[in-house]
């Protein structure tokens, strides 16, 4: 397979791979902002400590430091969700 046909081929698959991440990720806002108070409060407390640990084993890992900052962004901007979720229906 030639360069141009496999770098063609990289960039639909990196495509598919986005749109189901960015389809998962719509999913999960939806799912949040329907959850009942006490749930989301617990689920925005649960996501926070898990947030520590998962920094925590991130920096330790040989990722990419952009995937990281954008995994630590995708977490934060949950639990941000999650909270909102909570004192909307307060």
């Amino acid at each position: 397979m030639d360069v141009e046909r496999r770098l063609a081929n990289l960039e639909e698959n990196m495509s598919i791979a986005l749109g189901r991440l960015n389809a998962v990720h719509s999913l999960v806002v939806v799912v949040a902002r329907q959850l009942p108070t006490d749930v989301a409060v617990r689920c925005a407390s649960a996501a926070r400590e898990a947030a520590s640990r998962i920094e925590a084993d991130l920096v330790a890992s040989p990722l990419p430091e952009s995937m990281i900052l954008e995994m630590q962004r995708v977490i934060n901007e949950g639990i941000m969700v999650l909270d909102a979720a909570a004192k909307a229906k307060q």
